[in-house]
């Protein structure tokens, strides 16, 4: 199994450990929320995978997981992971509205060290030592308002901090469809699922993915803040990418010089034609030199913001762009981009 598999398979088996500690929330005492989420783990044959030192649960939808280890497999081959605490908060399940937070820390491969370390990412610049990850996720679905609003952050020490908010219409249907799933008998199953409902499963699954397409992106927010990623990747540049010359004084004063005169050459590419200058993306000249700041460290953020004077269906977005418009998803979400 390759690294990016492995990642997938640990990270796989946390999503689970997470959902099961969502259903146990709702029962406020520990013992019965800890016989709930074992009962959740064996359904998915995975008890001997998954342990934990302790789990708390209160009276106010508030669940703690600690020292959380995974392990799949046997022997030297076993795939092996470490979440130091999950907390899941701010629960609600009600008919008209359904939010919950989660904050996940110290993610981490059986070495000790952050399960980002095995991406091509990471490893472009030239690191396989990062400390543990952490994230945050929180979401609401409004049936009234017929609103959603979804936020991400991560947060990978010594490399970057990034963060990610989504705000969404046309959630009603389903939210109401997944409330009559979970809730309904299979004759009512039948009825949701329409001309699907002979696929069983996977008529559920069409029908579900079907609402969620119909879902409509209002705005999304984005920023990026490099915490050593972007110094190292730029130093590996300087050292690969150009070969200093004998005789023409120090190699780092050679470096630096064709450092600057590539990031001259790409402002004033900006300033003349902004979408020649990265491949063709669709950016003005305030999008292109926030970017080229961005990667050159002439700053340190980097801040995404699409916010389309209507609504765009998700559907729309999933059509993705042709190989005349590659960029097109971009395009009807109106990105702009500022440090």
């Amino acid at each position: 199994m390759d690294k990016q598999k492995k990642i997938l398979v640990i990270g796989g088996l946390a999503a689970l450990v997470l959902i099961g500690g969502w259903l146990a929330v709702s029962h406020v005492a520990t013992s019965r929320a800890e016989d709930k989420l074992y009962a959740f783990l064996d359904r998915y044959q995975l008890r001997d995978a998954v342990h934990w030192q302790s789990l708390s649960a209160s009276p106010f939808g508030t669940a703690t997981l600690k020292g959380i280890t995974i392990r799949l497999g046997e022997g030297q081959n076993a795939e092996k992971g470490a979440i130091e605490r999950i907390h899941l908060s701010d629960l609600e399940d009600s008919e008209d509205r359904k939010s919950a937070r989660v904050e996940v820390t110290g993610i981490a491969g059986g070495d000790g060290r952050s399960l980002l370390n095995r991406t091509s990412l990471i490893q472009a610049a030239g690191r396989a030592d990062l400390p543990p990850f952490s994230l945050t996720m929180d979401w609401r679905l409004d049936r009234k308002d017929d609103t959603g609003a979804l936020h991400f952050s991560l947060e990978q020490p010594k490399a970057f901090d990034g963060k990610f908010d989504l705000e969404l219409s046309r959630v009603r249907d389903l939210l109401r469809l997944a409330d009559r799933l979970a809730h309904g008998g299979g004759d009512d199953f039948q009825e949701l699922a329409g001309g699907f409902g002979f696929l069983g499963p996977l008529g559920a699954l069409a029908v579900v993915s079907q609402k969620i397409q119909q879902m409509e992106v209002r705005a999304v927010r984005a920023s990026i803040r490099d915490e050593g990623y972007g110094e190292r990747s730029r130093a590996l540049a300087k050292r690969h990418d150009f070969d200093a010359a004998p005789g023409e004084g120090s190699a780092d004063v050679q470096r630096e010089r064709w450092f600057k005169e590539k990031i001259d050459a790409g402002r004033a590419q900006c300033k003349k034609d902004p979408e020649a200058a990265f491949g063709g993306a669709p950016l003005s000249r305030d999008d292109c030199l926030a970017l080229l700041d961005f990667v050159t460290g002439e700053s340190a953020k980097l801040t995404v913001k699409m916010e389309p004077a209507r609504p765009v269906s998700l559907e729309q977005l999933l059509e993705g762009g042709s190989s005349r418009d590659p960029y097109r998803s971009i395009r009807l979400l109106e990105m702009r981009l500022d440090n």
